[in-house]
C-alpha cells in the first residue's frame, strides 16, 4: 500500500510494534537482552575512554546485566549507559537505510568490530556469547543479503526497540533517583538524580525525532 511508503508511517509503525513487543514477557525479552548489552557496552567504551580497565560484560536471563570495571572517570561512566543505548539504537536504524549503502557497510563493520572485541576480550559466559553471537549474525545479514527488504524492516524496528528502551528506562527512574546510576552521578556530583535522569530522557527523546526526521523509505 502506497500510504505505508510515506514518510514517516514506517516509523510509527516500527514504535508501534516495539512498544508491543516489550509488553510480552518471551518475546520482549530478547529486546531487553539487546538493550542491556549496548547499555553496558556504553559504561564500558567510556571507562576504556577515561583510562579504565573494563574486567566483563555479563548478562543476565531476567534482562539485567552488569559491566566490570576498574578504574576510570567514574562520572562518564555513570552518565554513559543511558546516554549510549539510543544512539546505537538509531546507528542501527540508520544501517537499514536503503540509501547510502556505503555508510551503511561501514556501520555494520564498526557494529561487528565492537562485538568481536567483546566476545574475545570481555565475555567469559555462555549466555552473553550467545547473545552476542545473534547479535553478530544479524549484522553479517546486512552485508551479504540488505536488498531482502524484510531484513530492513527487523533492522529498523530493532533500532528503534533501543531507543524506546533508552527512553522508557529512563522515565521510569523519575520515581527511583535514589538507585542505579542516577544516585551514584549524584553523589559524585553532587547535582540531584533527577537532573540526570532529565538529561537521559532528552537525549532519547533527541535519538527518536532524529531517525524520525531523517528517515528515507521507498
Amino acid at each position: 500500500m502506497d500510504w505505508l511508503d510515506k514518510k514517516g508511517i514506517q516509523f510509527w509503525i516500527y514504535l508501534a510494534v516495539a512498544a508491543f513487543l516489550v509488553q510480552i514477557p518471551i518475546l520482549g525479552l530478547p529486546l531487553y537482552w539487546f538493550a542491556t548489552f549496548y547499555h553496558e557496552l556504553s559504561h564500558g567504551i567510556a571507562t576504556l575512554l577515561t583510562g579504565g580497565v573494563v574486567e566483563k560484560i555479563q548478562l543476565f536471563t531476567d534482562g539485567s546485566g552488569y559491566c566490570f570495571s576498574i578504574g576510570g572517570i567514574h562520572t562518564i561512566i555513570a552518565f554513559s549507559g543511558y546516554l549510549g543505548t539510543p544512539w546505537f539504537g538509531a546507528m542501527i536504524f540508520k544501517i537499514a537505510e536503503p540509501r547510502n549503502s556505503a555508510i551503511t557497510k561501514i556501520l555494520a563493520v564498526i557494529m561487528l568490530s565492537i562485538i568481536a572485541v567483546t566476545l574475545l576480550f570481555y565475555v567469559s559466559d555462555l549466555l552473553t556469547f550467545a547473545i552476542l553471537m545473534l547479535i553478530a549474525i544479524c549484522f553479517l545479514a546486512s552485508l551479504y543479503i540488505r536488498s531482502v527488504r524484510w531484513i530492513r524492516h527487523i533492522y529498523k524496528l530493532f533500532g528503534v526497540s533501543l531507543i524506546l528502551n533508552g527512553l522508557l528506562s529512563s522515565l521510569s527512574l523519575f520515581g527511583y533517583t535514589h538507585e542505579g546510576d542516577a544516585a551514584h552521578l549524584a553523589n559524585l556530583t553532587w547535582l540531584p538524580g533527577l537532573f540526570w535522569v532529565a538529561l537521559w530522557v532528552a537525549n532519547a527523546a533527541i535519538a527518536l525525532f532524529w531517525i524520525y526526521n531523517t528517515s528515507k523509505t521507498r
